[in-house]
């Protein structure tokens, strides 16, 4: 497995790990670096945070939501009721 590979599989975990943790958590790409992947090893970049986040998805372990704008709201597919207060 090549290093970005390892990179985004630790990413998932992360993220993963972040939202069993906070199950009613919901944020964008840029809240989800910012705040809960705030320990991530250095040399990660917002492309394998969206490629991670798109396997998550892809996955059906976590759930996306459109706002206004096109930003994507990312949460625990259980969560949906809070991603909907959020986009109000």
């Amino acid at each position: 497995m090549g290093k970005d590979k390892e990179i985004i599989s630790v990413l998932q975990q992360s993220i993963v790990h972040y939202l069993h943790s906070h199950p009613h958590a919901a944020d964008t790409l840029e809240g989800i670096t910012q705040w809960w992947l705030t320990e991530s090893e250095p040399g990660v970049t917002p492309p394998m945070i969206q490629e991670a986040l798109d396997k998550l998805i892809a996955g059906g372990k976590i759930s996306c939501d459109v706002l206004g704008g096109g930003t994507m709201l990312y949460f625990l597919p259980q969560a949906r009721q809070t991603a909907e207060r959020l986009k109000r």
